[in-house]
C-alpha cells in the first residue's frame, strides 16, 4: 500500500476514538456507494472486491441495487454491501472516504465545507467540550494529512458531487476550502 495512504489511515483512526461503540446501535450510516481513491481502488481488486468504474475515473464498490433484469439502479442509493447485522466486515480495510465519516463534505460554488454529522450518533453523544476537541483535531488533521490525498479525495468528492443528487443531512460547519490551480487550501 501506498506510504501516504496508509499515513492518512494511521492519522484519521486518531479522530474519533471508540466511535465503533455508538455504531453498534445506530443503523443510519453506510448509505453509500463506498467511493474509493484511485489507489484504494487497485488494492481492493487485488484483494478481490467487487468495484465499478463511473465515468472513466470515478471508482466505488458494486454496491448497486439491481432490477429484474440485473441492470445497475442508479437513481437509489444503497446500502455498503459490506454493511452486514450492524457493522462492517471490511472495518480495518474500510476506504478513506468511510474512515473520514462522520466528517461530512458539502460543495458550494467554487468552495467545499467540512462538517460534523449532526445525525451522527456518536457526534450526538457527545459533550459540548468533546466536540470542541473534535472540532480541532479534524482541523490539525486536514493540516497535517498528506496534501496529495486530500486534494485527490477532495477531486473524487467533487466529480461525485457532478454525477449525483447530493444526500440531505444536518451539518455542522467546521471548515472552508477553495480550489485554486487545481489545489484544495483552506481558507483562514
Amino acid at each position: 500500500m501506498n506510504k501516504q495512504l496508509k499515513e492518512i489511515y494511521r492519522l484519521s483512526a486518531q479522530l474519533f476514538p471508540n466511535i465503533s461503540e455508538s455504531c453498534k446501535d445506530c443503523n443510519i450510516c453506510c448509505k453509500t456507494y463506498g467511493w474509493l481513491l484511485k489507489q484504494e481502488m487497485e488494492e481492493f481488486l487485488k484483494k478481490g472486491y467487487p468495484i465499478v468504474e463511473i465515468n472513466k475515473n470515478l471508482y466505488c464498490f458494486d454496491s448497486f441495487i439491481r432490477d429484474k433484469n440485473n441492470k445497475r439502479i442508479t437513481n437509489q442509493i444503497p446500502r455498503c454491501l459490506f454493511y452486514k447485522k450492524r457493522e462492517c466486515l471490511i472495518y480495518k480495510d474500510r476506504p478513506f472516504d468511510c474512515r473520514l465519516y462522520p466528517i461530512k463534505i458539502k460543495f458550494q460554488r467554487n468552495k467545499l465545507i467540512i462538517g460534523l454529522n449532526l445525525e451522527c450518533e456518536y457526534i450526538l453523544s457527545l459533550r459540548e467540550e468533546e466536540k470542541k476537541k473534535v472540532r480541532r483535531k479534524i482541523i490539525v488533521f486536514f493540516k497535517k494529512a498528506p496534501q496529495t490525498i486530500i486534494n485527490d479525495y477532495f477531486n473524487l468528492m467533487e466529480r461525485v458531487h457532478f454525477i449525483s443528487k447530493p444526500k440531505s443531512f444536518l451539518m455542522e460547519k467546521i471548515i472552508e476550502m477553495e480550489k485554486n490551480k487545481g489545489i484544495w487550501k483552506m481558507i483562514e
